[in-house]
């Protein structure tokens, strides 16, 4: 594909570096459960789940901090309250968890401005775009074409974009 141009638009607001998650109301109780007094240990040593019931993401805290420093290691989360209908203390977790990894980093979208795409390109199939002059390098799915004949011209949609190194050392 020949591109005139690759347009990276992100946004940051629905990020967030820490959840309080709530669940359902057990029967016969007055409030929802939480992760208060849940006891996990992320295998990976990423994620802490805090007494208090709230799962932090102290590594994308170090980035999207509202402080600075070494005070972004233990303060200035991006707090974010949410409530599932998990059941269990454990499956509230793994929602939560779920969640935190999808918006713990800003959500970034492409807009390419194709020229010419080849006669063989299908939907489902996967293209390379490169901007040189921005040392961006993409992947992304085609999926979807349309034409108009009217104004014999064409329409991509691309989606599932993945960063890829440019192969150049």
């Amino acid at each position: 594909a020949q591109l005139n141009d690759i347009v990276t638009n992100t946004d940051v607001s629905d990020l967030y570096t820490a959840i309080y998650a709530t669940g359902s109301t057990p029967d016969g109780a007055n409030s929802p459960i939480t992760l208060k007094g849940y006891t996990w240990v992320d295998p990976d040593g990423r994620f802490k789940l805090f007494s208090d019931g709230t799962l932090r993401d102290p590594v994308a805290n170090q980035s999207w901090s509202r402080l600075v420093g070494n005070d972004a290691l233990t303060g200035g989360f991006i707090n974010r309250v949410k409530t599932y209908e998990a059941q269990t203390q454990e499956t509230l977790l793994q929602s939560a968890l779920s969640d935190l990894k999808k918006y713990n980093h800003p959500a970034v979208t492409y807009t390419t401005d194709i020229v010419v795409l080849p006669d063989d390109v299908q939907v489902g199939d996967t293209v390379h775009l490169r901007d040189e002059n921005e040392q961006l390098f993409l992947t992304a799915r085609v999926l979807e074409l349309t034409y108009s004949y009217s104004t014999k011209s064409g329409t991509a949609t691309l989606g599932d974009y993945l960063i890829e190194s440019s192969g150049t050392d």
